[in-house]
């Protein structure tokens, strides 16, 4: 079972309600809860928090991302002054930036630059980490525009659901 999983587990969320209200299918739920190898985008893990309700952000942070820490870079250039050496901790290159969240370069250009590349949810948790900032903060701004469903898509997917069921039986 993967941490979010254990997450939905622990605190009896009905996967059935999380696709009801986001539209992520209950088959690709049930990957994202048990599948170590099925990757969670970050638009997928937003709309997942925003349809918890009475669910304490911090912790399904805190949870889900536990034990993942940015890679450590040691700055070895002697060329810098103590000045120099302080402030590039501040400062980030691509290059950096890639190598403390474990990707390739490329795929962090691609992000960068290109239009609907889909972040994974591991990568804006430890982003929020190079910045100094909230997950949540982060989250919010890069995916604000995201909304859960309306009501009334809501009772289509379950109605939806319930003629599936139907025919199954």
């Amino acid at each position: 079972m993967t941490p979010l999983g254990k997450f939905l587990q622990k605190n009896s969320v009905n996967k059935a309600d999380v696709y009801y209200k986001t539209g992520i299918d209950e088959s690709r739920l049930s990957l994202l809860s048990n599948d170590e190898n099925t990757l969670l985008y970050a638009d997928e893990f937003y709309l997942i928090t925003l349809s918890l309700e009475d669910v304490d952000l911090t912790t399904i942070y805190d949870e889900v991302f536990a034990g993942l820490e940015l890679k450590e870079i040691k700055n070895t250039d002697k060329r810098l002054s103590d000045f120099g050496q302080y402030l590039s901790e501040f400062t980030h290159s691509k290059q950096e930036i890639a190598i403390k969240l474990d990707i390739k370069q490329s795929r962090l250009s691609k992000l960068i630059n290109e239009q609907g590349k889909r972040l994974y949810a591991h990568e804006v948790y430890l982003i929020s980490k190079i910045i100094n900032k909230q997950p949540t903060e982060v989250f919010k701004k890069l995916y604000a525009h995201l909304e859960l469903n309306s009501i009334e898509k809501q009772n289509e997917l379950k109605e939806k659901a319930r003629q599936a069921r139907a025919l199954r039986a």
